[in-house]
């Protein structure tokens, strides 16, 4: 059977249970399916639906000469377009499945199961999920500030199949998140002879009263990573999902026999203020089994043996009606208007601006991948807790190449 076909039966299957959901006291029959048969209770289903438009408002000359015309074209997209559904095995058992269809294709988000409240440890999550490395790198696309992260989130892990041991501790105020992780594709599977990866987060939150309106989170992240000389490879494009990659360390130029990443983070509330902004240092051993002659070592003798990345943002919003922006577990929440539109009120706005750069060159080791700076200013509306449209003008420049700049607007809504 197909990969393709067993999603789509999932899917399907899914989609039967959420239609069968139960809409009033008594138990429906896919409630009864749901709960007898397969043994899961507090069934809930959900998705999202993100539908992006991009038009471009200047490019230099010098910038369609790199990377072609064709490459700087208006459009729109579908940026996700995603199902999920959760349930309670028992007490401490939960799980989570999420696809996501846009693209045309069926991808793999979160998959795992949860055993929870374990005394002296806490919370154990086995599946495809999250590795903890940062705050954007734990950011639900649903709250954040911006349509696309920031520049190093180049830099993350993303979503993998491990293990990972998380908790919070001092009321709330301390989380802690660790895991072992291998490499896997968007169906969850890996293979091969790369070690085990291994991720780390720690929060605190020294500040927070008044319920959350004045707050003050930090934090740092670390992880381990074991490409055990196999090529690793670093590459974006702007904060722009529809431009193309701009800076590329390249492919095959670093074999690579381990990496080093850290991360530290801070954000504030002060009211309807928010202030956020991290920095991401990446250490690469280069693999002494790659070629002298490769691209990447360009047959020099004195070529160090070590290569270093980083990136860095900073970002401040302003909730012009007033709100505040929640943070919970050491992560960015929903906000909540103080109105909706259309029912009691205008919704809420939201105007943000965010200077974020990443650098993948390092002449000692002879790799230039590129030098890449955004400056993002944004505005949201937040029609309801579950419904906004965002403006995006994303300028870019891109060091000794040139400059773009592109206006960007996402319909989203969530359930």
């Amino acid at each position: 059977m197909s990969r393709r076909l067993t999603v789509v039966r999932i899917l399907a299957v899914v989609l039967l249970l959420s239609i069968a959901a139960p809409v009033a006291a008594e138990e429906t029959s896919g409630e009864i399916i749901v709960k007898r048969i397969l043994g899961i209770h507090d069934v809930a289903f959900g998705g999202r639906l993100f539908n992006d438009w991009m038009e471009w408002a200047d490019v230099d000359r010098e910038m369609e000469d790199a990377f072609g015309e064709d490459a700087f074209v208006g459009g729109t997209e579908f940026r996700a377009a995603r199902i999920h559904m959760k349930g309670r095995i028992h007490d401490h058992m939960r799980f989570f499945v999420d696809y996501d269809l846009a693209g045309g294709d069926a991808s793999l988000k979160d998959a795992y199961v949860e055993v929870h409240g374990i005394p002296a440890v806490g919370n154990v999550r086995v599946g495809h999920i999250r590795e903890p490395f940062t705050l954007e790198g734990l950011t639900s696309s649903k709250y954040m500030t911006f349509m696309e992260f920031a520049l190093p989130t180049a830099f993350k892990p993303w979503r993998n199949s491990g293990f990972m041991l998380h908790n919070t501790a001092l009321d709330g105020r301390m989380t802690w998140a660790v895991g072992a992780f291998r490499d896997v594709d968007g169906y969850g599977q890996g293979s091969g002879n790369n070690e085990m990866s291994y991720t780390a987060r720690l929060t605190g939150t020294p500040v927070r009263r008044d319920g959350g309106t004045t707050m003050v989170h930090v934090g740092g992240s670390v992880s381990l990573r074991n490409p055990d000389g196999e090529s690793v490879r670093y590459k974006i494009a702007p904060e722009n999902h529809t431009a193309p990659v701009l800076i590329d360390t390249g492919a095959g130029e670093m074999n690579v026999d381990s990496v080093v990443q850290f991360g530290i983070e801070a954000a504030a509330v002060v009211g309807p203020i928010y202030l956020q902004g991290e920095y991401v240092s990446v250490g690469v051993d280069l693999s002494s089994t790659a070629e002298p002659d490769s691209v990447g070592f360009r047959g020099a003798r004195d070529i160090a043996e070590e290569a270093t990345f980083t990136g860095y943002y900073v970002q401040v919003s302003w909730m012009l009606t007033g709100e505040h922006r929640p943070f919970k577990a050491g992560c960015i929440a929903r906000v909540k208007p103080a109105t909706t539109f259309m029912d009691d009120g205008w919704g809420a706005l939201e105007l943000a601006v965010r200077y974020s750069n990443l650098d993948l060159d390092d002449s000692d080791a002879a790799i230039m991948g590129g030098n890449l700076t955004d400056t993002t200013v944004g505005l949201n509306w937040y029609m309801s807790a579950n419904s906004r449209v965002m403006l995006n003008y994303v300028m870019s420049d891109l060091e000794d190449v040139g400059k773009s700049a592109a206006f960007m607007t996402r319909f989203q809504v969530d359930f």
